[in-house]
């Protein structure tokens, strides 16, 4: 995980996680699957936290 601040809305937590998809993509064209491992589960963790936003600005 990053130093940088946790994610403050839906769209922030949405770009995160796309960025860390990206990562994915580079890491396993180089072969890093650890890496690639670490970057699936951080965007798994912003994907379900933009969920979480906007399900708390529909209620």
């Amino acid at each position: 995980m990053s130093d940088d601040p946790e994610p403050l809305t839906a769209g922030d937590a949405r770009a995160r996680s796309l960025a860390c998809a990206r990562r994915i993509n580079v890491c396993l064209e180089a072969r890093e699957y650890n890496e690639a491992r670490h970057q699936l589960a951080e965007a798994k963790r912003f994907a379900l936290l933009a969920l979480k936003f906007e399900q708390e600005q529909a209620a």
